[in-house]
């Protein structure tokens, strides 16, 4: 029932010592969490194996809640004897299946397109490649490849 400030009076901070409750009272709308950060991504292969990389792997992310956007770029240089989907270690767990887009330059796979994938109780985002039966990425260990992932996922 009280505007605080106006459109030309405005509050420049606000600290609280618990949440806020948005567009309402009830529970769903309490927000009392909010966090971003960043880190070095960690890369490896499902199936074992090498995987070589160049330049900056910082990964971003937003948490809101228990809902998380998550954002990396990275090089491959090189995969030898890895089967299976390269995977990259997310900040927060999913609790569900997920998958997105995944953008890549230079790339050389199997299959005929390109997603990444989080499953429940996951700690990874895999990136995979649709092949007939098996979902599998595989790089030649010769060509670099250019790669940036985007996931919005929920966590506990």
């Amino acid at each position: 029932v009280i505007d605080v400030g106006a459109a030309t009076a405005r509050f420049k901070d606000l600290y609280l010592s618990g949440g806020a409750y948005i567009g309402g009272t009830a529970a769903a709308n309490h927000l009392d969490d909010y966090e971003h950060g960043s880190g070095n991504a960690t890369i490896t292969g499902s199936g074992g194996g090498t995987i070589t990389t160049s330049g900056d792997k910082t990964y971003y992310y937003t948490k809101i809640g228990n809902l998380v956007h998550f954002q990396v770029e990275f090089t491959l240089t090189g995969i030898g004897g890895c089967s299976g989907a390269t995977q990259i270690a997310l900040p927060f767990q999913s609790i569900d299946y997920v998958a997105g887009p995944l953008r890549a330059y230079s790339a050389t796979y199997t299959g005929n397109s390109l997603f990444c994938e989080a499953h429940p109780a996951g700690t990874q985002v895999l990136l995979k490649s649709q092949s007939s039966g098996n979902a599998s990425h595989n790089v030649l260990s010769s060509t670099t490849s250019y790669y940036f992932v985007v996931l919005t996922y929920i966590t506990t």
